[in-house]
């Protein structure tokens, strides 16, 4: 599952590394979702790549999807829920969000990538239900507006353990908070512990535990 799609070079790559891979992709900013859904075809993956056009979050209604003011390129990708994400918006379009335990999806999850822009938070509260079900790795961004204390109370009350992710190396943290050198975390079950550090080993990666 990739929250946050954006252009969707993550779902491709995705699909490109196993042919059994199947993405269901969401993205709600109508400028980048014609982007994400040009290179879906591009790569010929429209029949395993499903493209949703809704933001994920804690609540099913209308909302404000914030727009910063173009600095560089010639469009804007950076989008988010938040109002203050990056200082002042001067622009929103409205568009539709659900929460992933509304959308009952009859696929079980092993994998989710969310980046919504210090939004990562209100999904987790939305999909507790569904994720709880299916216990999947999460990779989630945490950057400074993310809201630490919400990561935390998901960690707590689902078990979940939660690693920084650093070019060289994985530390197990106890608290969540921001690193300048893991922009990225995963968030892991007990239950895929395994199966995790050894796709860290695979991958050459120091992993530091918090018991070790």
């Amino acid at each position: 599952m990739d929250v946050g799609a954006n252009t969707g070079i993550y779902s491709i790559l995705a699909c490109a590394a196993d042919p059994r891979v199947r993405v269901k992709a969401f993205e709600p900013f109508p400028e980048i979702l014609k982007v994400l859904e040009h290179n879906i075809a591009l790569n010929d993956f429209g029949d395993r790549i499903a493209v949703y056009p809704v933001a994920l979050s804690d609540r099913s209604e209308q909302v404000a999807l914030y727009v910063p003011e173009k600095t560089e390129g010639i469009l804007e990708t950076s989008c988010s829920l938040e109002a203050s994400f990056k200082g002042n918006c001067p622009s929103h379009v409205d568009v539709r969000a659900q929460t992933l335990d509304s959308l009952k999806l009859k696929d079980p999850i092993s994998l989710v990538k969310v980046d919504i822009e210090g939004h990562e938070h209100a999904f987790l509260a939305g999909g507790y239900q569904t994720i709880q079900k299916d216990r999947p790795i999460l990779l989630v961004e945490v950057l400074p507006p993310a809201q630490f204390q919400g990561l935390q109370d998901f960690l707590s009350s689902s078990g979940y353990r939660d690693f920084r992710l650093r070019p060289q190396a994985v530390i197990e943290a106890q608290q969540v908070t921001y690193d300048a050198e893991a922009w990225n975390h995963a968030f892991v079950p007990p239950e895929k512990m395994s199966f995790f550090l050894k796709c860290c080993e695979i991958c050459g990666l120091q992993v530091q535990r918090i018991d070790t």
